[in-house]
């Protein structure tokens, strides 16, 4: 039935990130493993931190002696904790010089705490009255999920990030939650993919998965060999769906395709 809905409607590709609950079950496209995504079991918090890779324990010890503070907000938060996360947020994404589609703007966030109050919460480490690290974290049932976040590279010799991701953990088990999904890196095993996967080495991945549908070929090849042309190029490495290339290829970035 949908696929009938796509042709009535002119619908010429599709492209799906599931969620890392096995919603590909059924689903009729190509099903491409993405991105491994660290996901780490909340039991108690001393078999945790014996199973946390050496320099995470050792980071810890030492944004302890630097007497960092910890906290949660969550529910009905003042819009200052909103505005602090953001700050922080938006610096580290220009510091990374991230790329565009990880840029969100201070409203968006706010209008995400305003409608979803039991359904997220912002954690915020503090060197004294200043706020240095923080985590944008999406709640359900009985799991957290590592959503935005960032540092004030003006303190990383505190080891903030390792006392923020650490003290999240001991919060969740606290309130009753099962799991904790960090996510993954960039590409797999990247750096960010490895800081992650020190806080859980022992635990299996999860996978994210995309699914990609080319739902009229002709069309399809047309438009792709309508950006060739616009492009005076004489041959473009155009994506396969079968892989994890960019999907569908004619909504690429122009600036980022292979010649």
């Amino acid at each position: 039935l949908a696929d009938l809905w796509y042709k009535e409607n002119n619908v010429i590709t599709e492209f799906i990130r599931f969620s890392l609950n096995n919603n590909t079950l059924g689903y009729n496209g190509k099903i491409i493993p993405t991105l491994k995504n660290v996901c780490g079991e909340l039991t108690d918090p001393n078999t945790i931190w014996n199973k946390f890779d050496k320099k995470v324990r050792n980071n810890f010890r030492k944004s302890v002696e630097n007497q960092l503070t910890f906290h949660v907000y969550s529910g009905n938060m003042e819009p200052k904790i909103v505005s602090q996360f953001y700050d922080i947020y938006k610096n580290t994404m220009i510091r990374r010089n991230a790329d565009i589609d990880l840029y969100f703007s201070l409203n968006y966030f706010q209008n995400y705490v305003k409608l979803n109050p039991q359904h997220c919460a912002i954690a915020i480490v503090s060197k004294g009255n200043t706020p240095i690290s923080t985590e944008f974290l999406l709640l359900s049932k009985d799991t957290i999920y590592s959503y935005l976040g960032g540092t004030n590279a003006e303190f990383f010799n505190c080891r903030p990030n390792d006392f923020l991701k650490v003290n999240i953990i001991n919060w969740a088990i606290e309130n009753g939650y099962k799991t904790y999904v960090l996510g993954g890196g960039r590409i797999n095993n990247d750096n960010l993919y490895a800081y992650k996967k020190s806080f859980f080495p022992k635990e299996n991945d999860i996978t994210f998965y995309t699914g990609r549908k080319i739902v009229n070929q002709e069309i399809y090849e047309y438009l792709n060999e309508e950006i060739k042309n616009s492009l005076t190029m004489n041959s473009i490495n155009y994506s396969d769906p079968n892989t994890n290339d960019f999907f569908p290829m004619y909504r690429k970035p122009i600036n980022s395709i292979s010649i």
